[in-house]
């Protein structure tokens, strides 16, 4: 038996039900054909179900993140209700006529940083104002991320404050640099970005040395 598609299906349940109103067709198949659109208008529902459900969690999923960026432009003195700043770090030179910092912030589950202005209001309080958003990977207990000037990375063996990456270590790790990097990015100050970059060449200080 040739299998019909969609449309040509569609046509001819239609011509169907036409021959029913019109009384065109035998009353011993009516029961039949009903019970057959029925089955059809439910799998179609059914079918129609999962994919607007399948679309919802794609938008779900897609807004979290594209609500971490919405963070970008916002000022402020002191982290938003519902956020939680658990370090932060200087990039760069702090006497500059543009300060940048970063800071690593928890929402919920989620681990991001941001890459921001520093500067002072009349009042010599610091304010930020928020540049770029980075959604950080989840990491593992033997999972480190390294930024900031108390332990740098170095990139062909030049220290290099704009880089931020995520190492592997062991807690017995008995070495002055670790080179086991995951992931790397660089917090850009001529494009005000965090940008991905290879993990070639890099190696960072280890927080553990000498303890």
């Amino acid at each position: 038996m040739q299998r019909l598609g969609r449309k040509a299906k569609q046509s001819a349940y239609k011509n169907v039900i036409n021959r029913i109103i019109n009384n065109m067709l035998p009353s011993k198949y009516v029961m039949f054909t009903l019970s057959l659109l029925t089955t059809v208008v439910l799998a179609a529902n059914s079918l129609n179900m999962a994919d607007a459900a399948t679309k919802f969690n794609g938008i779900k999923i897609a807004g979290l993140k594209q609500n971490n960026q919405n963070y970008i432009g916002l000022r402020y003195k002191d982290i938003p209700r519902g956020l939680k700043s658990i370090s932060g770090w200087i990039v760069g030179d702090i006497n500059a006529s543009r300060v940048y910092g970063i800071s690593r912030i928890v929402k919920g589950n989620q681990e991001m940083l941001w890459f921001q202005f520093i500067f002072t209001d009349s009042q010599g309080k610091a304010n930020y104002q928020v540049i770029d958003v980075l959604n950080l990977p989840k990491l593992s207990k033997s999972e480190t991320l390294i930024g900031g000037p108390a332990f740098a990375c170095l990139l062909r063996g030049v220290r290099d404050l704009e880089i931020i990456t995520v190492i592997a270590r062991s807690q017995y790790q008995d070495t002055q640099y670790l080179r086991q990097i995951k992931k790397a990015w660089r917090a850009n100050r001529k494009s005000n970005k965090f940008e991905e970059i290879s993990t070639r060449n890099i190696a960072c200080e280890n927080p553990a040395w000498g303890l």
